[in-house]
């Protein structure tokens, strides 16, 4: 084979895409081809010195974000050993924070004329694999998170269904029962009072959930802020350990907002946890709501709202604090700054989707060792609070009609029963859909109502009425369910829903307006 000459060698080496650098014995670069160059930067020969005045211009970065030390460069590894070095990734810091990844291979090759060793090293620029991995790698986590939000909901929703069913059987007997000792002993009236609290608050413990698991719409009403504040510090009360102080301040007379409770004491819950997380060590967590007024330049620098009074509520912590860069992603989901396991990167991202449902504001201010500032703001309610009163304990009206009652739980089924019919209703009742289908056919004639619930085994309440529709049924339709999911499925169905829990009177107020309706079935 005929020998290639130098200019040859030169010419393939300075076609090649890795860079090749030539070090001396010293660990000096004495020679490197115009890919190391680019690859390493104008000042690539300064990139490795053992000695001399030159400082290093570029940092070399270990996979893990530590920095090599200069003895542990490939080069002065194989210079030190004698053994070559394969496969090394590094992350090479330019000027403005510039980072590439290299694959670096070093061999160890004697100098012909002084027979002492020097060092040939190759770098390949792998950032864009290296970021194409990262981010094939991110997606299999947010998918993995994504999984793991949707079991939880499937669960959640699942635990509302069937704890909603037992409230709701809890409520209309405490309510039975209320009427029969109306005028009996007082403690007596006062336990049932106290066991129908609990179960409403049971109630607002399954919406919690059910926002939470992002399973449920906001239901926006008027909210005291004050009130909401109040019980919130309570419950944070016991989130938070001892080494953290808790400092609630509330303006006096601040006016209502239209908001969901329960997806509020979640944002509330969440800024607090990340506070928590924040202060390691200790320190004070402030929640303060005030009245604030906005000028024009005001709404226009931040985008919203319109100029005049607004509610502000701000969370503040002495914490660790965050620096920009992790600002500018603090709302996208899945990231989190906390180890593997501490946390699934949805907190704030669930933060925004209620604030964006509300169409409120929220600003973040931060700075590494300053602590932690949110404001939330959110408009009037462009009516006044509704003045608090008692449950309408007043009778409703009954009527002599027959319904089709479809209940699967035996509890709610039997409750429901007994409040119809004491209004003076005839009841018929079918624990699943295709027995309703049956007995529709036989009794279809004198059954003015069909109330069912939504969710049953087999035949639900949805499909068992789009059956009677398209078999031309006249009978009005009304159905109940204590998990909302479907919704939208009722809605787009044209056909009333009453949620679970409900009460006596809200049953017998839904059943007579229901056969009321003008208009069609």
């Amino acid at each position: 084979m005929e020998r290639l000459s130098a200019d040859t060698f030169r010419l393939v080496l300075d076609t090649m895409v890795e860079g090749v650098v030539l070090h001396d014995a010293s660990g000096d670069v004495v020679w490197c081809n115009p890919s190391a160059a680019r690859i390493l930067g104008p000042d690539v020969l300064l990139s490795v010195r053992t000695s001399g005045s030159h400082e290093q211009p570029l940092r070399a970065i270990r996979e893990d974000g530590s920095e090599f030390e200069f003895d542990d460069l490939p080069v002065m590894v194989v210079l030190r050993t004698n053994r070559p070095q394969r496969d090394v990734v590094m992350g090479l810091e330019r000027e403005r924070g510039q980072r590439l990844w290299v694959s670096v291979n070093a061999e160890p090759i004697v100098h012909i004329r002084d027979g002492r060793t020097a060092v040939v090293a190759s770098y390949a620029d792998i950032t864009a694999e290296r970021e194409s991995a990262v981010r094939m790698r991110t997606l299999e986590n947010q998918l993995r998170q994504a999984q793991k939000m949707e079991a939880i909901g499937q669960l959640t929703g699942g635990i509302a269904h069937d704890f909603n069913n037992l409230l709701t059987a809890i409520l209309t007997n405490a309510d039975l029962l209320a009427e029969v000792v109306d005028e009996g002993p007082p403690d007596a009236r006062e336990e049932l009072s106290d066991l129908r609290r609990a179960a409403r608050r049971g109630a607002d413990l399954v919406r919690k959930l059910m926002v939470f698991a992002r399973r449920d719409r906001p239901e926006l009403t008027h909210v005291d802020v004050a009130d909401l504040l109040w019980d919130s510090t309570r419950l944070l009360r016991r989130l938070l350990p001892e080494s953290i102080e808790l400092s609630t301040q509330v303006e006096r007379g601040l006016p209502a907002i239209l908001a969901d409770p329960a997806a509020l004491e979640q944002v509330l819950l969440n800024l607090s946890t990340n506070a928590r997380d924040a202060m390691p060590e200790g320190g004070v967590l402030r929640i303060q709501a005030q009245l604030v007024t906005m000028g024009q330049e005001e709404c226009r620098a931040l985008q919203w709202g319109m100029p005049g009074p607004v509610i502000s509520i701000t969370v503040i912590d002495d914490g660790q604090g965050m620096d920009a860069k992790t600002l500018e992603k603090i709302y996208d989901p899945f990231f989190t700054t906390k180890p593997v396991g501490a946390g699934t990167g949805l907190g704030m991202s669930i933060v925004y989707g209620v604030m964006q449902q509300h169409e409120a504001y929220i600003g973040i201010e931060s700075a590494p060792g300053k602590g932690t500032r949110v404001e939330l703001r959110f408009p009037p309610a462009a009516t006044p609070m509704p003045m608090e009163s008692e449950e309408d304990t007043a009778d409703v009206a009954g009527g002599t009609e027959t319904i089709l009652l479809v209940e699967d739980n035996e509890g709610v089924r039997a409750a429901a029963r007994r409040i119809l019919e004491r209004r003076g209703y005839k009841v018929i009742s079918a624990t699943t859909g295709e027995d309703a289908l049956q007995l529709y056919q036989i009794q279809g004639h004198e059954i003015a109502l069909v109330l069912a619930d939504v969710i049953m085994p087999q035949m639900g309440g949805i499909e068992l009425v789009s059956t009677l529709k398209r078999q031309g049924s006249k009978a009005r339709m009304l159905l109940t369910s204590g998990y909302t999911q479907r919704a939208a499925d009722v809605a787009a169905m044209d056909v009333p829903l009453l949620p679970k829990p409900w009460t006596p009177n809200q049953l017998a107020r839904r059943v007579r307006e229901t056969l009321d309706n003008v208009g069609a079935p």
